[in-house]
């Protein structure tokens, strides 16, 4: 480590680890669980294997709730192997139109690589007010029969989160409802009944990249016959899987599980609070518990050298514009190193320090999109 200390990681994802997992997984990396074989080099269809994946699904069943009517699956592929997935699984010829609500980049995304495996079409957008606010359901132009209805949970870089799943069942009650919710799955309890398949990869709240959750209803669905490593169904029947996901990601995800929370209605008040200096565009309804998003309305040149500077020496992976920002509350940040920081004398970055310092800020990143000057 530089100069004996860890650096402040400011990165998107995957998120900063706890030093004690690390710990955990040096001590264990060439004999795991005292078995004599590290988990990276275990087959993935060995007894002590499938002991680790067994242990590793009750543990995020537990922890997710996951009722019996679902099954939780470890695949590989990240979510954006699942926006292929999905239209690989349930565009047919009986229901040939895939619906998306375009609420930011990464519901977007999904409904353009939906495009390449048969039609997707937008039920609503939220470019069309700014990012700043969701059209309610009952404004949404759904189809009539469409393979499923696509829904990103929390928009990362729009910081925009739905306050509660919305109610498409009771206007699709047939239809399948597929969440997003690859930055904010473990960190709220989740209304399964409203949902058919969930996904998120491992890196945000979970585990660390390399895995990704998927939560699948157990009732028969209609899909293509496709290649066996992209279909859950397949998956969901064969508990060793087709190929194995990242095996060294699996014993983490239960560790990280009381690092999860919601810090960021205290972000959002210093923010509010803060005479004009911070401004939080997101309607209050509708801002992420997870990240959050907000610019400096000071734009000015001077404000953005201080910033900068201090970012060269205190941080890691911080593009700055100065302009706009989310940061992500996946784990829990390092005190000491914000601390450290802290204790310089740029009065400016001190603002920014004492809010991470209070409310464990992961990450730090500037959008020129976003500027509110």
């Amino acid at each position: 480590m530089p100069g004996g200390k860890r650096l402040i990681n400011f990165s998107a994802g995957p998120c900063q680890l706890p030093i004690e997992v690390l710990e955990d997984v040096q001590k264990e990396i060439a004999d795991y669980n005292g078995w004599g074989i590290s988990v990276l080099e275990m087959s993935h269809r060995g007894s002590h294997f499938k002991k680790v994946l067994t242990e590793a699904t009750e543990t995020a069943l537990k922890f997710l709730e996951v009722p019996q009517t679902h099954s939780l699956l470890f695949m590989s592929g990240g979510a954006t192997g699942q926006f292929a997935a999905q239209a690989l699984n349930f565009i047919n010829a009986e229901h040939p139109v895939a619906d998306y609500a375009v609420t930011g980049y990464w519901s977007k995304y999904a409904m353009v690589e939906g495009s390449m495996f048969g039609k997707t079409r937008a039920v609503t957008n939220a470019a069309d007010m700014g990012f700043l606010e969701i059209d309610p359901i009952d404004s949404w132009d759904l189809s009539n029969k469409p393979a499923y209805i696509h829904y990103c949970d929390n928009e990362t870089i729009e910081g925009m989160e739905f306050p509660s799943p919305p109610p498409l069942k009771l206007h699709r009650p047939e239809c399948l409802v597929i969440a997003d919710m690859a930055s904010n799955l473990g960190t709220k309890p989740v209304e399964w009944g409203n949902i058919d398949l969930a996904y998120a990869g491992a890196q945000k709240n979970i585990g660390v990249a390399g895995v990704t959750v998927v939560v699948l209803n157990r009732a028969p669905q209609s899909f293509n016959p496709i290649k066996r490593v992209c279909c859950s169904l397949t998956h969901s029947c064969d508990a060793a899987g087709c190929s194995r996901p990242h095996g060294d990601a699996m014993p983490l995800s239960a560790e990280l599980q009381e690092n999860t929370g919601c810090k960021s209605d205290a972000v959002y008040g210093q923010c509010d609070h803060s005479e004009g200096f911070f401004v939080a565009p997101v309607k209050p309804t509708f801002r992420s518990r997870v990240t959050v998003r907000f610019a400096i309305a000071a734009n000015e040149t001077a404000v953005q050298q201080e910033i900068q500077d201090r970012r060269k020496q205190d941080a890691s992976e911080a593009p700055l514009d100065g302009s706009g920002a989310y940061t992500p509350e996946y784990t829990k940040q390092d005190h000491l190193a914000i601390e450290e920081a802290r204790a310089k004398d740029n009065q400016l970055t001190k603002q920014f320090l004492e809010i991470a310092e209070k409310h464990d800020m992961i990450c730090l990143e500037f959008q020129e999109q976003y500027s509110v000057v």
